[in-house]
């Protein structure tokens, strides 16, 4: 017995229904393991011509500040700092011990207040300092988006350079058992927003 076309696509519409909560799902646990980058180890960082470091998350700029003092690279960039904010007194909330040799290595980016202005302002730092490479420090959840902003800035100004990603491990969304906290959730759901429904993130 052969059905109707309306019946037909009545019945391929709630097919579509039903499995759409299972896709969903799916997608969003795919998406979840490209948020868990696997870490690099200092050691085995390679030497590079700049280190660039995102403000935002825990642990990013301490971690960014050791990889300068272990010698890989002889500038470090923060892209996004308060303009009302002094250099020392982040690096002193960040319980770094600075001196002048370390405060002469590290410049700051204060014109960006989102990821995608931190594509433009790495770019304009890149370039500043004639950059080829440069290793790029951002939290592991935060690197995924990071990285696709980057290097869709850098290939619309036809800019050629190496960015080897150093995705940081946060307490708020620990690889191992990030499912398990509220914290772990809100990310993955917040980045999911941010890469797939808006063009410039909050």
């Amino acid at each position: 017995m052969r059905l109707k076309p309306l019946r037909l696509f009545n019945r391929l519409l709630k097919a579509l229904g039903a499995a759409l909560p299972f896709v969903l799902v799916f997608h969003l646990g795919y998406f979840a393991a490209g948020l868990l980058p696997q870490p690099l180890h200092p050691q085995d960082v390679p030497a590079v011509d700049m280190i660039v470091v995102l403000t935002g998350g825990q642990n990013r700029l301490r971690e960014a500040v050791q990889i300068l003092k272990d010698g890989k690279s002889k500038t470090l960039f923060i892209s996004g700092m308060e303009p009302d904010v002094t250099l020392e007194a982040v690096l002193k909330a960040n319980r770094i011990e600075s001196d002048p040799d370390l405060l002469a290595r590290i410049k700051t980016g204060i014109a960006s207040r989102n990821t995608a202005e931190n594509a433009e302002e790495v770019r304009h730092a890149v370039n500043e300092h004639k950059a080829q490479s440069f290793l790029l420090v951002t939290s592991n959840y935060h690197m995924r988006r990071a990285l696709a902003l980057i290097r869709l800035e850098f290939m619309e100004f036809n800019v050629a350079v190496r960015v080897l990603p150093y995705p940081v491990e946060s307490p708020l969304f620990p690889r191992s058992r990030w499912y398990f906290t509220f914290s772990g959730w809100r990310i993955l759901l917040s980045e999911y927003f941010k890469t797939y429904f808006q063009k410039i993130d909050d």
